[in-house]
């Protein structure tokens, strides 16, 4: 087990947080204490790590096993948590950025169970000192039993894992910034005894948008309200049928075919304030129209479903929630991200996106992902899945990781090879 890059990790963290005490004066202290902690823990990680390097072929106890296994993947969870909450933050941060970040920090933290982050890394040290004393063959320090530890560090691996919930597309697209619809041709607004409305969003600007579905055929349509002139309101209206997707940067346009493919009428245009928001819009969007019964355009395979701007750089066969589909694995060439996409593998609903997951922070951690020898399933200690489907179950181990379980023996093992490569691009440039 390789302890010094979540040790790197806490280091780095710990560099992060020295540049908050000015913006959040008030949280100084708990900002101070967080930090220190991190450096003491990035010491002990190292120090657990090189004891372990000297061991040579002797083989741990099993409950030494266990107990490494247990702190690796809390700390590993904790760690990927921080950097997602950071990598949320903008280039050029101002004082509200920071604020905001270490109000979600102590949000998130909170809601696994009451306690500070400085007393969660606090727990880590000592348990991981206490590891160390085994290893040495040193007897407990007075008053620090291993049993309590290792119960405290149990009681928030699964405290954690409890507060990990899956985000379903209803609440993923709930913060999306900006909508400008520009309205040409419209269907008949749907009544709502034939049709249910099935999500609303409302934006900044007054902007409604709203989509409804009809149960006997699946027909979605997507109507927008917006606030017009001296008359009212504006409105507009289409089948998701009649629409396709196009990207440019950060908006998404919503297009209608007009002589071929190559020539588009736009009917609306969203701007998103992420990558990670427009890559789930358009899942969303794709996951609905896919469903309708009725006769679709003809669209080449993956017209739209694969956006521009991104690069595929894995694809293979998972059985997952008792059916086979098609794993992709994508980067975006602007921003970085990296995402896993799930999506229907053949018939009628083949390419329908069943889930996505973000991780180009959970790729820079070496304990992230295990995979035994000659083993055609792959263990992720981590996958915070956008979920397009309700039918859908996710695979999770008892040892609460996920699982992908290839159809190949080779495609598990081509998969953890470009996690592999991908580690090593993201932790260079991040150093750059």
């Amino acid at each position: 087990m390789i302890l010094q890059a979540e040790a790197a990790r806490a280091k780095e963290i710990a560099s992060i947080f020295d540049s908050f005490r000015d913006y959040v004066p008030e949280h100084r202290t708990a900002i101070d204490h967080a930090a220190d902690n991190l450096e003491a823990l990035a010491t002990i990680l190292s120090e657990l790590d090189r004891y372990l390097g000297t061991l040579d072929d002797v083989v741990p106890s099993r409950t030494l096993a266990d107990d490494l296994e247990l702190l690796q993947h809390s700390v590993a969870y904790t760690f990927g948590d921080l950097w997602t909450i950071l990598g949320d933050m903008p280039d050029e941060c101002i004082g509200i950025d920071y604020r905001n970040a270490w109000k979600t920090i102590v949000s998130h933290t909170e809601s696994a169970r009451k306690e500070s982050l400085h007393m969660r890394i606090e727990a880590y040290v000592r348990f991981a000192a206490a590891l160390c004393r085994m290893l040495r063959g040193q007897p407990e320090r007075r008053g620090v039993r291993i049993e309590e530890l290792r119960t405290d560090i149990n009681s928030l691996r699964l405290a954690q894992l409890n507060t990990r919930r899956f985000i379903s597309a209803t609440e993923a697209v709930s913060d999306l910034s900006a909508c400008h619809p520009l309205p040409h041709d419209r269907d008949k607004w749907p009544s709502e005894r034939e049709y249910e409305r099935i999500l609303k969003i409302i934006f900044s600007g007054g902007l409604k948008m709203h989509y409804y579905l009809r149960s006997r055929d699946h027909s979605t349509k997507i109507a927008c309200q917006w606030p017009g002139d001296r008359h009212g309101n504006q409105e507009s209206c289409l089948s998701l049928c009649d629409l396709h997707v196009k990207r440019s940067g950060s908006a998404l346009y919503l297009c209608r075919p007009v002589a071929g493919y190559s020539n588009n009428t736009v009917w609306a245009q969203f701007i998103f304030p992420t990558i990670e928001w427009l890559i789930v819009f358009h899942l969303t969007f794709l996951a609905l129209r896919s469903q309708d019964r009725r006769q679709q355009p003809a669209f080449p395979d993956l017209f739209d479903r694969e956006l521009k701007g991104e690069t595929r750089c894995f694809a293979g066969v998972i059985t997952d929630s008792g059916s086979h589909h098609a794993l992709r694995l994508y980067q975006d060439r602007s921003t970085g991200v990296i995402r896993l996409e799930a999506a229907v593998l053949k018939g009628s609903m083949k390419n329908t996106p069943v889930w996505t997951a973000f991780i180009t922070h959970q790729v820079t951690s070496p304990t992230w992902l295990e995979r035994a020898d000659h083993s055609k399933s792959v263990y992720l200690a981590d996958l915070k899945r956008h979920i397009f489907s309700s039918k859908y179950t996710p695979h999770v181990a008892a040892s609460g990781q996920h699982v992908l379980a290839f159809d190949l023996l080779s495609d598990a093992e081509d998969f953890e090879s470009i996690i592999r490569e991908l580690r090593v691009r993201v932790l260079r440039e991040a150093h750059r």
